[in-house]
């Protein structure tokens, strides 16, 4: 649990303020961070701690508790005896699916159900362990691409990203809503940053409506005035791609990148909260994502990894065929 001064409470459902609080709390101490008096602390008490927690075993566990400890003990290193099985044992014989959620034996599962529906909470697990949400270095020599989402009548969102070697460094990030591409172009002017590639999802080949009937890339081809000067800029477009192959490109670009922690906060926050969308009637995740105020940020991140995963693939074939 998450205290803060003599507060303690225990998990309640699969998200709100409480898991929020628990959540930065547990990062913070992954992270090392020092914190004030009103910072929130992580402490967790797990069920096995309790010394009461132990009765005498009458019957044999079955395999898939037997798995499960074994699985504790080499993931986490909790070491259990024979009575604290057994006690686990019989507990879950009386809660059921519950019992993770009731009787944690690490903090994830306090939450279990909003990890499970989390498509990157494994990897942002590591990104925190690893300290790689951070400040970041300057390295203001090289060139800044951006990967964007445009949204018609909606949030848009920009990442902004620079390749440092073998790395990824995600060094800032921009959404809004309800402006047009001149806003976003007037941003991209103010941070400063000297640009490499700007990179759009496929849709932004689509004309509008209208008398000009020009499409988004064509209108930052041409440029608009901004501070007195035309400022223009050159999209290429993203593969198309379903969104289960960008979600899994993702997940293996992730351990390749790094954040900084103030100026990516939003964005990061959103790929956090990235989940599948829950069926009220059926009780399970839905195949698909819920589409709320996450969607833009992870959108905008998913054509950031399927097109440097493209392009690796690209590089990888050309090797292939000049190869002797």
């Amino acid at each position: 649990m998450a205290v803060t001064q003599n507060y303690g409470q225990a998990p309640e459902g699969r998200a709100g303020y409480f898991f929020d609080y628990c959540q930065d709390a547990e990062k913070s101490q992954l992270q090392g961070k020092l914190l004030s008096n009103l910072d929130w602390k992580f402490f967790f008490f797990s069920w096995w701690k309790n010394p009461q927690y132990a009765i005498d075993p009458v019957e044999a566990l079955p395999q898939r508790l037997v798995d499960y400890f074994s699985e504790m003990e080499a993931k986490h290193g909790v070491q259990l005896n024979e009575r604290q099985k057994a006690w686990y044992y019989a507990k879950e014989k009386t809660l059921g699916d519950d019992m993770k959620r009731e009787y944690p034996t690490i903090p994830a599962e306090a939450f279990q159900q909003s990890v499970e529906g989390a498509y990157y909470a494994k990897q942002f697990r590591w990104l925190y362990t690893n300290k790689r949400i951070c400040k970041l270095p300057d390295n203001s020599h090289l060139p800044v691409h951006t990967f964007w989402d445009i949204g018609v009548g909606d949030s848009t969102a920009i990442w902004f990203v620079r390749e440092v070697g073998e790395e990824f460094h995600i060094i800032d990030y921009y959404e809004n809503s309800g402006e047009g591409l001149r806003h976003y172009m007037k941003v991209l002017k103010d941070r400063g940053y000297t640009y490499g590639d700007h990179w759009g999802p496929h849709d932004i080949e689509n004309r509008e409506f209208g008398s000009d009937a020009k499409s988004r890339k064509e209108l930052a081809r041409e440029g608009y005035e901004i501070d007195g000067q035309v400022y223009s800029m050159t999209f290429k477009v993203v593969p198309k791609t379903g969104v289960d192959t960008g979600i899994e490109s993702v997940r293996e670009i992730l351990s390749k990148c790094v954040f900084d922690e103030e100026k990516c906060a939003e964005g990061i926050t959103h790929l956090e909260g990235y989940r599948k969308e829950w069926d009220d009637k059926r009780g399970c995740w839905k195949d698909k994502p819920l589409h709320d105020h996450t969607s833009h940020g992870s959108d905008g991140f998913r054509y950031f990894a399927v097109a440097k995963n493209n392009k690796r693939q690209e590089a990888f074939s050309i090797n292939m065929r000049t190869a002797y």
